[in-house]
């Protein structure tokens, strides 16, 4: 199952296949906090959203080990900060997670017949 069209999994496919991903972490930012970045998708979830957006731990770390401070940042500065420009913030449990190795949420605005 995927929130991709078929053809941007497609796409998503062919580059995971010739190793052209970017490691999350490594990925451009559009904005930056001291533990967490906000990143474009370059394979957004094109079937139900107009924007796609990931907001990237700075580093490498299992999901459930990420330290208290890097989640303050996230709950008490990022998330608050995002509440009027977006839709909805998505977690991605293990089976869905396609990088495990990089903490990241989905930030999505969802296409207006969806609204």
């Amino acid at each position: 199952m995927t929130a991709r069209t078929e053809a941007m999994e497609r796409a998503y496919q062919e580059a995971k296949a010739r190793g052209d991903l970017q490691p999350l972490h490594e990925v451009e930012a559009i904005k930056e906090w001291f533990y967490w970045k906000l990143v474009l998708n370059r394979f957004p979830h094109d079937k139900l959203n107009t924007k796609h957006l990931m907001i990237v731990l700075k580093r490498e770390a299992d999901l459930w080990n990420i330290t208290n401070y890097e989640i303050s940042e996230l709950w008490r500065e990022i998330l608050p900060w995002l509440d009027d420009q977006y839709d909805y913030v998505k977690l991605n449990m293990k089976a869905m997670r396609s990088v495990a190795n990089v903490p990241h949420l989905h930030v999505c605005t969802y296409k207006e017949e969806y609204r």
